[in-house]
């Protein structure tokens, strides 16, 4: 997970979707 969930949680869940 580059991105911080705490920050946007949707775009974690988004990062996980893609795999990322």
């Amino acid at each position: 997970m580059a991105k911080t969930p705490s920050v946007e949680p949707a775009t974690a869940h988004r990062t996980v979707a893609a795999g990322t």
